[in-house]
């Protein structure tokens, strides 16, 4: 079962959030992404997300076209390779066990 979608990180993410105030919020884990909605909707409010993954890849993407990518997933899927060549052009992928 995805982690994302289980009650436990549901409960997680009210007891951590709820009624806060938070104007700008730094997703500086690469799974923080995944869970922005479920942020949103705790929140009940729109805030500037601040996410780490998008200003590194358009650094990369602005900054220099000549570059090979090396990526590392601890668990690999189609979605995720599908999801990486839609974003990039050079790059190897790989499933390493941490």
């Amino acid at each position: 079962n995805n982690m994302i979608d289980t009650i436990e990180m549901e409960n997680a993410i009210n007891e951590y959030l709820e009624g806060k105030t938070i104007d700008n919020l730094v997703l500086g884990c690469t799974h923080y992404p995944l869970i922005k909605s479920k942020i949103k909707e705790v929140l009940k409010r729109d805030i500037n997300f601040i996410d780490m993954g998008e200003i590194l890849t358009n650094s990369l993407i602005l900054e220099n076209n000549n570059y090979k990518l090396n990526f590392y997933f601890s668990r690999l899927n189609d979605n995720i390779k599908n999801k990486v060549a839609t974003m990039f052009e050079d790059y190897e992928i790989e499933e390493m066990e941490l």
